[in-house]
This record gives structure tokens, C-alpha cells and sequence, in this order.
């Protein structure tokens, strides 16, 4: 059977992985029903490269990923980068200084291109977790404003809800339209993570540029994701999907709600739209 849609994009934290990092085995089974059915797929998160990558490779095959927001899109077998953004060098340095000014600890991400450095900055605590999956790529310097090696494809820091919610606020107020800030769960460091990227990195824009280098129309796109970094992936798709409990930008940005992360509601939404005779 061929499916009417042809491109999944598909959020991971929320959406598609349990609390284990896991992808449940219906939601598994549907996505490769829906490969086979032609359908070409994209994981769409804030999570780098590499912590993205555990998730391909559960699903193996050929894939791509737009991470860090969209400030990379790349292709998951080959590695190959298809589109970077780079955060102005100087609204990276602000960033940095307003998170030390709130004791939390900036990281420095790059183009995602190798598996070498991330940049720390000394102040601050980072959680356990991320320092110990990134103890191999962390490399932590005393001034991280005054000695990043180059423009990032992001700031972010890691912490409570609460402290990230707070600096990604202060992020907004700061840099307005001239960068992308987020805050939300990420499901590998059991922390909330504050991000900042360049303006033209979201995942809608990777999504857009992504289609049309595959030559796959918009209204043949599927998106499903839960939170508010969703929501204009959602509107902008041909049928955007929210999880059940999703946050309320990305319900009112989405065509259809449903089931939650629980109730595995991205295999009820693909078994409904992508895959029904």
C-alpha cells in the first residue's frame, strides 16, 4: 500500500520516545510500516546531533534529522550536512554572560559535523547525566563569552524547569527577533535545557527547506509533535499532528490532536492518516 503522505517529521521528547529513551513497540512497528509504504522521515528536535542519533539508530535505515531546533539539517546515514545556522558570534557572548549572571553553566554547540568538542563554561553546575554521556566531547573553558572558537549553531544550558524557563525568558527579552530562545524536558539528561539559535533556525524552516530539496510537496508532509518549538512545524505542515497532552501552542497550531506519549498517540495518528486503506 502507498501512502497519499510522503515525509514524516516527527518530535522526539514527548512524542515519540518512553522515559527510557525508547521508542514503544507499536509506535516502532508504524513507523516502518510507514517507510515501506514510501513515506521518507525527519526527527525534529532540539537535541543535538548526537543525542539524536540513539533514536536513528533505533529505527535504522535512511532518515534525516533536523536538530538543534533546525539549526541542522543533516542526513543520518551519511552524516552529510544539508543546511547549518550559525548564532552571531556577539548575541552568543550576551548569552553566555546572562546565563553566568544567573549561576548556570552555558555549552557552546558547533555545526554538529564531528563528534569532538563541546565548549562549558566553568560557571555553574551541569547535570550528572550530560557530563557523564558528554565526559569524552566536554571541554571546559574559564571565559566561554571571550574564548568560543567560532559562531555556534546554539547556546544552551541544562537544569530545573524552572531555572530554564527563567533564562530562556531572559533570552527572549534580551535578543527579541534576533534569535531564536527555547526552553522544555530533554529526555536523556532527566533536565530541562534553555536554548538559544539564530532566527532562521526552526524546525518549520528546516522542514520547508528539506522538502523542497526532495521535491516532496507540503500538503504530501506529516508533522507530529507536543510543544510549543512544534507549533509552527504543525501549522505549516499538509496535516500536523499534537500529542494529547501537548502544550497549548502546539493544540492550537495542530490539524488534528491525538493520543498522548502514554497511549503511544503518534502510532494511533499514523495508523489513522498514513497508514488506513
Amino acid at each position: 500500500m502507498e501512502s497519499p503522505y510522503r515525509m514524516l517529521f516527527l518530535d522526539i521528547d514527548g512524542t515519540l520516545v518512553n522515559a527510557s529513551g525508547l521508542i514503544p513497540p507499536r509506535t516502532m512497528s508504524a513507523l516502518q510500516e510507514a517507510r515501506r509504504a514510501g513515506c521518507a522521515l525527519s526527527l525534529c528536535t532540539g537535541r543535538n546531533r548526537h543525542s539524536a542519533a540513539r533514536v536513528a539508530e533505533q529505527i535504522g535505515g535512511p532518515g534525516y534529522g533536523i536538530v538543534l531546533n533546525g539549526a541542522v539539517v543533516y542526513e543520518w546515514e551519511t552524516g552529510e550536512v544539508l543546511r547549518r545556522s550559525y548564532l552571531d558570534r556577539d548575541a552568543a557572548a550576551a548569552a553566555i554572560c546572562t546565563a553566568r549572571a544567573e549561576a548556570l553553566a552555558a555549552v557552546w554547540l558547533g555545526t554538529e559535523e564531528s563528534d569532538d568538542r563541546i565548549y562549558a563554561d566553568r560557571t555553574g553546575a551541569l547535570p550528572a547525566l550530560y557530563l557523564e554521556r558528554n565526559a569524552h566531547r566536554l571541554v571546559f573553558l574559564q571565559d566561554l563569552a571571550g574564548q568560543m572558537p567560532g559562531p555556534p549553531a546554539s547556546i544552551a544550558a541544562y537544569g530545573s524547569p524552572a531555572d530554564m524557563t527563567r533564562l530562556s525568558d531572559l533570552w527572549r527579552m534580551e535578543f527579541g527577533s534576533r534569535a531564536c530562545s527555547f526552553a522544555g524536558p530533554t529526555t536523556p539528561y532527566g533536565a530541562w535545557y534553555a536554548q538559544l539559535t539564530s532566527p532562521d533556525a526552526t524546525k518549520e524552516a528546516a522542514a520547508r527547506m528539506l522538502s523542497e530539496r526532495l521535491g516532496i510537496a507540503r500538503e504530501q508532509t506529516v508533522a507530529i509533535g507536543d510543544d510549543r518549538n512544534d507549533a509552527a512545524l504543525l501549522r505549516w505542515a499538509g496535516l500536523g499532528i499534537c500529542m494529547g497532552d501537548g502544550h497549548v501552542e502546539a493544540l492550537a497550531g495542530a490539524d488534528h490532536v491525538t493520543g498522548t506519549l502514554a497511549e503511544e498517540g503518534a502510532a494511533m495518528a499514523l495508523e489513522r492518516f498514513v497508514l488506513a486503506e
